[in-house]
């Protein structure tokens, strides 16, 4: 038996429960005297400092600290004895270790006092914050990573709550949006977007941690929009539970400008190669104008005949140069719903034309196909880059196959091996029998600027562009091809079941009707075209005024009361179509006006610096669609 302290007896057997309780400690527990003198320790402690407990016992508990806390130790000890003055004494608190090696460690150490047989001794229980303080500096610096991460990224990011409320802005968005991340602060994402229908089309967009890029347009704080791409990711803590919505954001203005600066120079290399040819069947076309119509004068019996094959050509010149132009503008992408047999049959004449007359093209179309949503032109441009590039791989001649066909892809047909997502395509097929490429070529036809023609014959471009509008369009492109075997390329484009078809009945010559005599003031520099309209306004039943540019016009309608201005677009004397229609009906209100142009209509609407947006009627025309558009102008 021994006594607790207070003056009773403690049994043995609580004694041995006691030290095995100092035992199974997992803190280290160590007894000092008054002196600082260790008087025991239980086996954590040993662990913890290194020291055996023969080495520890009846040294001063000092050697288990490092300076400054080993130096001031016996003053804190005497502090207390006389002056009761508590530094640590039943408080606690955050402190060094150190162990055996002179390695140290953060700890926290309690401090208690006890009497025995009147003697005071102290009890210190040490706990290691190895653990805790290194798992506190990891947060701290995962924390300092993440905001690093964030702040510095070059993308916007956003992080919203599940009522689209955004906490939390970089700073690409003040780059990019203007705002700041207090102008945001619970704002509703909404304000970012410039259309709901692009804001919706995020929120339902994939939001796992794979999100795919959506194109969308954005709004800036100025109210500018721009073309931007979203991904829109879920943050789900280790519960799985929603921590915020992710919006990484990156501006594409610089891009698309870049991939019209690339297109245009693609085209432009197109029509390069494109020149011969046409200079070619343009002069044929010309020679057989001509050459009808001089027969026509010699011969009055067979006029008609020969004025009629003359009217063909000259047709069939317009349509071409139609072609060349749409081929040749600068444009922004615009995709539209179309049916693509209808629009590479439309392309088969100029493809002819480029492929030359050692080449037979011919067509392989599935008769009922899917329409598609794709910008026109680009067709066109792929279209005609590939029959290109199928040219100059038969020099001796040979044959190209264009094709369509209608794909549908599931699940389990691994699309994904073709880059596509499950659905429907169109598929656009070009087949050559040319000398085909070696696997190591193949390998990097879509790269840009990677080209095996020679300098000067082209740019490295065509195939990018093809491979870059049809990923941009939903779909992808694939090729496959063998040394002296040929060539094979396929355009695959999502379908577009939302086809509203409608077909115009075409416009004939004999489909003109006559009107109530107007007076129409047309203005025109070239005497043989002025001549043509005036021959032409007469027999719709119009009363005619002439004036050979703006200025002219204006002096005329000071003089005489004119109901129809018919106006080239750009003229010689400093006004063109669009400023003559502004001044005319600043003064004369009522006063319509219809303006014509051999420019392509984006080239034309290019000098409208009026706000008007007049209609414009494309050179060639004939006779019908001149009166349809008089018509339609007197009718509005």
């Amino acid at each position: 038996m021994t006594s607790d302290g207070l003056g009773g007896p403690v049994p043995e057997a609580s004694l041995q429960h006691f030290a095995e309780i100092l035992r199974s400690a997992v803190d280290a527990i160590i007894s000092i005297n008054a002196l600082g003198r260790i008087e025991s320790v239980n086996p954590a402690t040993e662990k913890l400092f290194g020291h055996s407990a023969s080495e520890l016992i009846g040294q001063n508990v000092e050697i288990l600290m490092p300076e400054p806390y080993r130096a001031e130790h016996d003053g804190y000890i005497r502090q207390y004895r006389h002056g009761g003055r508590k530094k640590i004494i039943g408080i606690g608190r955050e402190v060094i270790g150190q162990r055996r090696d002179g390695s140290t460690f953060p700890m926290h150490l309690t401090v208690s006092e006890y009497e025995v047989d009147g003697k005071r001794h102290f009890a210190g229980i040490v706990h290691d914050l190895t653990a805790q303080k290194n798992a506190e500096a990891d947060n701290t610096r995962q924390q300092i990573l993440f905001e690093a991460i964030v702040d510095d990224a070059p993308q916007a990011i956003i992080l919203a709550d599940q009522n689209r409320k955004i906490f939390l802005a970089n700073r690409a968005v003040e780059r990019i949006f203007g705002y700041t991340e207090d102008d945001l602060a619970g704002q509703n994402s909404r304000l970012l977007y410039a259309s709901d229908a692009d804001y919706e089309q995020i929120w339902r967009s994939k939001t796992d941690s794979r999100g795919d890029a959506v194109r969308v347009e954005c709004l800036r704080k100025s109210g500018e929009k721009f073309p931007a791409e979203v991904i829109a990711t879920v943050v789900h803590g280790r519960d799985r539970s929603v921590l915020g919505h992710m919006r990484l954001i990156r501006d594409l203005t610089q891009q698309v400008h870049q991939e019209e600066i690339l297109s245009r120079s693609q085209r432009m290399d197109a029509l390069g190669q494109l020149t011969s040819g046409i200079a070619h069947d343009f002069n044929n076309l010309l020679s057989v104008v001509i050459g009808n119509l001089e027969l026509a004068e010699d011969d009055p019996e067979i006029a008609s005949e020969s004025a009629q094959r003359a009217l063909n050509a000259a047709r069939m010149g317009a349509r071409l140069t139609e072609r060349l132009l749409g081929f040749s503008r600068q444009r922004k992408l615009a995709p539209v719903t179309l049916q693509l047999n209808d629009h590479v049959t439309s392309m088969i004449e100029i493809l002819q034309h480029a492929l030359g007359e050692d080449i037979e093209l011919t067509t392989e179309f599935e008769e009922h196909i899917w329409p598609v949503r794709a910008d026109p032109g680009e067709i066109e441009n792929a279209i005609l880059n590939l029959a290109i590039n199928a040219r100059d791989a038969m020099p001796r001649g040979g044959s190209l196959k264009i094709g369509t066909r209608n794909v549908r892809f599931a699940g389990d047909d691994h699309p994904d091996q073709l880059g596509l997502n499950p659905g429907d395509y169109v598929r656009v097929s070009m087949s050559d029998n040319g000398c085909g490429m070696p696997p190591e070529v193949v390998a990097r036809a879509f790269e840009p600027f990677f080209t095996t023609k020679a300098d000067g014959r082209g740019t490295g471009l065509g195939l990018a562009s093809i491979y870059g509008f049809a990923k941009q369009s939903g779909g992808n492109a694939t090729i496959y091809s063998e040394e002296n075997r040929g060539t094979s390329v396929n355009i695959y484009l999502p379908s577009d079941e939302t086809l509203a078809r409608s077909i115009a009945p075409s416009a004939g010559i004999e489909t003109t009707a006559r009107v109530g005599g107007e007076l129409v003031l047309v203005v025109e520099d070239n005497p043989d075209l002025w001549a043509l309209t005036v021959e032409r306004l007469k027999r719709l039943g119009y009363q005619i005024e002439e004036a050979e540019n703006g200025p002219a016009a204006l002096t005329k309608l000071e003089r005489r009361r004119v109901e129809i201005i018919f106006s080239d677009v750009i003229m010689p004397g400093g006004l063109t179509g669009y400023e003559l229609a502004a001044l005319a009906r600043e003064h004369y209100p009522d006063v319509k006006v219809l303006l014509t142009s051999g420019y392509g209509a984006e080239q034309a609407a290019e000098q409208d610096t009026t706000g008007s947006a007049l209609k414009v009627l494309r050179k060639p025309y004939n006779l019908a669609e001149l009166a349809s558009a008089l018509q339609e102008l007197l009718q509005n």
